[in-house]
């Protein structure tokens, strides 16, 4: 009998489809502690600093944050597409029923972040640091996701469809129900342990047999 999986529910942002469009400058922006309840679009924050700002029921696009200093960051019941993050920090932030689309979070800091119920989706996060940050709930799809950084990272249900892995490290990572399926995950690393309850594809396992010391050879 084909063993199935139990699928698990991503929350949605749960915000009005009718907000209303506000302008800021860099300074008021820089400044707000809150913000919500409207949307953003066509302007350029980039190298902002914000620490501990709040953002909820937002819509979020073509916006510019590189290089910005958002440290615990609250991110919640937003829609986020076609925004730049390259680079910035949002060091202990916690991002709950949060969509992101085409947008790059290149080499971005989300160390110790707490992300619960939110979708990555057509986003580029090479190089991005999720040291010891914890995901729950959480899907990423047709993903850039190389060479992350992930040492002490927790992830509970979270699913990675068509995304490219490459250089995924799982030393030091803890999971339940991570599903690798359908991504590509070129220069893989882990110990036989943290192998243990990773969901693959036949093709996946097979590539990853030589971590359990197991040799494969045609029958002679």
């Amino acid at each position: 009998m084909k063993k199935s999986l139990s699928p698990f529910v991503v929350q949605a942002p749960r915000l009005a489809s009718d907000l209303p469009m506000i302008q800021l400058s860099l300074l008021e922006f820089q400044s707000a502690d809150l913000l919500s309840e409207a949307s953003l679009s066509q302007q350029n924050f980039d190298q902002a600093k914000a620490e501990a700002l709040s953002l909820e029921e937002m819509r979020l696009q073509n916006l510019s944050l590189r290089e910005a200093k958002l440290a615990r960051l609250d991110l919640r019941d937003c829609v986020i597409s076609d925004v730049d993050f390259s680079n910035s920090e949002i060091e202990r932030g916690m991002l709950t029923r949060a969509r992101f689309e085409n947008s790059k979070l290149l080499g971005i800091n989300g160390r110790l972040s707490h992300f619960r119920d939110v979708v990555f989706k057509d986003c580029n996060l090479n190089l991005a640091d999720f040291g010891k940050a914890r995901f729950q709930q959480v899907r990423f799809e047709n993903c850039q996701l190389k060479d992350l950084q992930l040492s002490g990272a927790n992830f509970k249900q979270v699913q990675f469809k068509n995304c490219d892995l490459s250089g995924l490290d799982l030393s030091d990572v803890t999971h339940v129900h991570l599903d690798l399926r359908g991504s590509s995950i070129a220069g893989f690393r882990a110990s036989a342990a943290e192998l243990k309850g990773l969901i693959l594809d036949p093709e996946q396992a097979l590539g990853l047999i030589h971590l359990l010391g197991v040799t494969v050879l045609e029958v002679e």
